[in-house]
């Protein structure tokens, strides 16, 4: 704690009176500026400003109070709040002739030298409650406090411990140091073999036994050395169990690992006889002839010499791990793929066989079948090209593959190609709304090579040439057809190459009715059919009178082969020169096929009676 030096009188009075002055220097520039003023609290923060405590009564300190702070205010020009400073106003009280206890003192504000200009107003608080001790001083004996004895061995004893320094020196106020009535140093020796040297603080307590910390008192010294020694007892020892197996296991397995419980024992008896032990005891060999994989447990008794015992059980428990034996084979296996996407094929493996090192249980491994080793390629997501691709291996059992030569493989995937032959309907666009076309043909046949999915998956209406007809007039036209393809897709021939496109005016297609005939029906058969007769839509130079009387207009519906049944054929329309079909309505008719009816027996003359 800071405690500055009091002035003398006749100093403090020049001060005062230096003060004074510049206050009143102050209060005339501020007059004299007509400056605007402005009113804060310093400091800003909610802290406060620190108070120093001045001559504290000898023999005596400050316990309570000195940490105390306060707010001031202050008037200063605007515009000047950031110059004033945590040097520039300093809070004191005055200590001196006061008696130990508690009592309020006042509080001084004072402005320091080569502050701003600025001017007092107040502070809070004007006034601050301090607590002063006595300073004694006292000494105390340190105790030493060993815990966690029962954990330490049997075969080992805890001495007497011994502290240095013996005393300790407390000094604080009164108030805190006088109640104190000991002081312990505790040290812990669980599971400790061997003396335990320490540094410990000692523990003040009272004398009711509650712990006490005070940052008012002072300990000379703050750390003292305890030393607690610990002795092996006479005719006792701690031995490490070994454990014996007999017998070897099954063919192909072997002992992984031993584990005893306990690990040690304590044993006890003639100190003679158990001076010459070498640390080691030993069990009762442990039967393992012809065991199989699993983990046992046995309870075996221990092989201790005649005059020594142990302090518990004469048995301990032995954990056996048999596992079987592991080696390693190298196998050579053809790779297998899977995820190929529709369409590509696998032309080529480089190396087409992979060299695969197995390791696992000796008895698994001789009787491995090559069969059962798997090795996948996964191309899922790989198009055409080549590829070097990681091939992943699934043994069978416990076997595991430590080794893949390579470790990876090139794969070169192919799309394959083929040729398709389709047969296009021809279509128009962009015809006028008062005009008619006939299309000659009215089918193409294409001649179509690429990959061989799509070429089965090709969508015929899609792909169906379309004429251009947009700002024709009537007449005839011959137009190249073109084709919109799937990429890949290309055309190697169109027959015909060329499409005769006629355009008629709309008002010039004639309509005129015809009887629907059956051709080509195989003798003793008869034909009805749903609809009877046919309109004809025909565009051309004749007329329509001349056309329904021309012997060569027929509508007929082809029965070429057909027996006995019900069957929806397509019309066929035969026109005379100069005349084309725009179209026939049906398209189609149902012919049903039937039998002819037996001819009915004409009647003989008449028998004479």
């Amino acid at each position: 704690m800071r405690v500055p030096l009091r002035m003398p009188a006749e100093m403090s009075t020049g001060f005062s009176s230096v003060l004074l002055a510049l206050v009143l220097a102050v209060m005339v520039w501020i007059a004299a500026t007509n400056t605007e003023l402005s009113r804060v609290t310093f400091p800003a923060n909610d802290r406060g400003l620190p108070v120093e405590v001045m001559d504290v009564p000898g023999g005596m300190m400050v316990i309570e109070g000195g940490e105390a702070r306060v707010s001031v205010d202050v008037l200063l020009p605007r515009g000047q709040e950031q110059t004033l400073g945590p040097n520039d106003l300093v809070a004191r009280v005055d200590l001196s002739g006061l008696e130990p206890g508690t009592q309020p003192v006042e509080v001084e504000v004072e402005r320091q030298p080569g502050a701003p200009p600025f001017r007092i107003l107040g502070w809070t608080p004007r006034r601050i409650d301090v607590t002063l001790d006595e300073v004694v001083t006292k000494q105390l004996p340190v105790e030493v406090s060993v815990t966690d004895v029962e954990t330490v061995p049997q075969i080992y004893q805890v001495l007497t411990p011994t502290v240095d320094p013996p005393t300790i020196t407390l000094s604080g106020p009164r108030s805190v140091v006088e109640p104190v009535e000991s002081a312990v140093a505790e040290v812990s020796v669980a599971g400790e073999r061997a003396s335990v040297t320490a540094e410990v603080v000692p523990q003040l307590f009272l004398a009711e036994g509650e712990a006490i910390e005070s940052p008012d008192y002072e300990m000379e010294p703050e750390q003292v050395v305890v030393d607690v020694p610990i002795e092996q007892r006479q005719g006792y020892a701690e031995l490490i169990v070994r454990t014996r197996i007999q017998g070897e296991p099954a063919r192909g397995y072997w002992v992984s690992d031993l584990d005893t419980n306990p690990k040690q024992v304590t044993v006890v008896g003639d100190p003679a006889i158990v001076a010459n032990l070498d640390g080691i005891v030993n069990t009762e060999p442990v039967p393992v002839a012809g065991l199989s994989e699993g983990q046992l447990t046995f309870n075996v008794a221990l092989e201790l010499p005649e005059g020594v015992s142990p302090l518990e059980d004469n048995a301990v428990e032995v954990s056996v791990i048999i596992e079987p034996q592991t080696s390693s084979r190298r196998v050579t296996i053809v790779p297998g793929y899977v995820g190929l996407q529709p369409g590509l094929v696998v032309t080529n493996i480089v190396p087409s066989t992979i060299e695969v090192l197995l390791q696992g249980p000796v008895n698994e491994l001789e009787e491995l079948d090559l069969e059962d080793v798997v090795a996948t390629l996964d191309l899922t997501g790989y198009i055409e090209g080549t590829a070097l691709v990681a091939p992943a291996i699934t043994p069978p059992g416990g076997l595991r593959a430590e080794s893949i030569i390579p470790e990876q493989v090139e794969v070169t995937i192919d799309e394959p190609r083929g040729n398709r032959q389709v047969l296009l309907p021809v279509t128009t666009t962009g015809l006028a709304s008062d005009l008619i076309a006939v299309v000659d043909p009215i089918s193409i046949t294409a001649e179509l090579e690429g990959p061989v999915l799509p070429l089965d998956n090709l969508d015929i209406a899609a792909s169906s040439p379309v004429l251009d007809v947009s700002d024709f007039s009537a007449g005839t036209y011959i137009m190249t057809p073109t084709l919109t393809l799937s990429e890949g897709i290309s055309v190697t021939n169109l027959l015909p190459s060329i499409i005769t496109v006629r355009l008629f005016p709309r008002d010039e297609i004639m309509a005129p009715t015809a009887p629907i005939e059956v051709t080509n029906l195989a003798p003793g058969l008869n034909a009805d059919l749903n609809a009877p007769v046919a309109v004809v839509r025909v565009a051309g130079s004749g007329t329509e009178v001349a056309l329904t009387r021309s012997p060569t207009f027929q509508v007929a519906a082809d029965a070429s082969g057909l027996g006995e049944g019900v069957y929806t054929l397509p019309l066929q329309v035969r026109l005379p020169a100069g005349y084309f079909l725009v179209g026939v309505v049906p398209q189609t008719v149902q012919v049903r096929i039937t039998p002819e009816d037996p001819p009915v027996p004409t009647p003989g003359p008449a028998a004479p009676l």
